[in-house]
């Protein structure tokens, strides 16, 4: 698959949010390291749907089906793997996370929408 400017956008994005939560979370006197561990969960995740997307494509269409419901499983336990794990840590540096990787997730979802929109 060919990567054009378009599919290109998303990562881009992704990548640039991860020092702007950490930049954001700072100016509130919050730990950036969290916050910019929320952003890139929201790029891992990215990744891994990418990856479910192209390997589901390979098969036929019910493989395709299983393939897509097990990406989404394994994003979901992901994500909820990794913030179970900071708030064992620290209440604090979940909750930084957790909103780190909700804003992120909401400029995720507002990419992705536009690109479909066009």
């Amino acid at each position: 698959m060919k990567m054009t400017r378009r599919s290109l956008l998303v990562p881009v994005v992704l990548a640039a949010a991860i020092p702007v939560a950490a930049a954001v979370a700072y100016a509130f006197g919050q730990p950036p390291a969290y916050a910019a561990l929320g952003a890139a969960l929201v790029f891992v995740y990215w990744l891994l749907q990418t990856a479910f997307n192209r390997f589901g494509m390979r098969g036929t269409p019910m493989q395709g089906i299983a393939v897509g419901v097990g990406g989404v499983a394994v994003r979901i336990m992901f994500v909820l793997i990794v913030l179970v794990g900071i708030a064992l840590v620290s209440r604090t540096a979940f909750l930084v996370t957790a909103i780190s990787f909700l804003a992120v997730y909401a400029v995720y979802l507002l990419v992705n929408f536009t690109l479909v929109v066009k």
